[in-house]
């Protein structure tokens, strides 16, 4: 069974979505959350709480959690640094809104909108010293159909699910992946073609 620890500051929203839409029998979930979050979890996932008023005590509560663990990875939706305490001892993987080494840093996805874009972008990569400097793993790429701020939303959203899945479950077979004819994620996700009835909401 695979171990997988989230460590996230949001609602994380697309964590609950990916485990909605993709099969996660054979996962076991650690979340440790900045955010008090409450929702029913399956019995695969456990939510621990701890706040980041003061970044250096939560990175090293959170290290004593993850040791006891011990995943296979650390998947990030965190906005504060995560020290080397965390990502020189685990995998750790950070999901960014934008095509890095482009827009790093906070508000990456509104940056991009205001620049005219005409692909929407997300990377994954490895956590390193420099923000948002690690080796990149994926990056998936859409392109620009409305050009409306809520657009650039809600394809960013159903990327960080796709980056999810191909973190999770990834497979080397493919060197990329076209989704629903239009958007293209490399490296891919075990198909050359792939239609996902949720891409389709927006």
């Amino acid at each position: 069974m695979k171990r997988i620890c989230i460590i996230g500051n949001s609602n994380l929203g697309a964590f609950f979505k990916y485990i909605s839409l993709f099969n996660t029998k054979n996962l076991s979930f650690l979340i440790i959350s900045a955010k008090n979050i409450k929702k029913n979890l399956s019995s695969n996932t456990k939510l621990i709480y701890i706040s980041n008023q003061n970044n250096e005590k939560f990175n090293r509560d959170a290290y004593k959690i993850i040791k006891k663990f011990n995943p296979n990875k650390v998947i990030l939706f965190y906005t504060r640094k995560i020290n080397s305490l965390i990502f020189k001892n685990f995998r750790t993987i950070n999901i960014h809104n934008s095509f890095l080494p482009n827009y790093k840093g906070l508000h990456a996805l509104k940056r991009s909108y205001k620049d005219n874009v005409k692909l929407i972008i997300s990377s994954s990569h490895y956590v390193s010293e420099k923000f948002d400097s690690g080796k990149i793993i994926h990056q998936i790429a859409t392109p620009v159909k409305k050009n409306y701020f809520s657009f650039f939303k809600n394809v960013s959203f159903f990327q960080r699910v796709v980056l999810l899945e191909a973190l999770i479950n990834f497979k080397k077979n493919n060197s990329f992946s076209i989704i629903n004819n239009e958007t293209i994620i490399c490296p891919g996700l075990g198909k050359k073609k792939i239609n996902f009835k949720f891409w389709k909401k927006f």
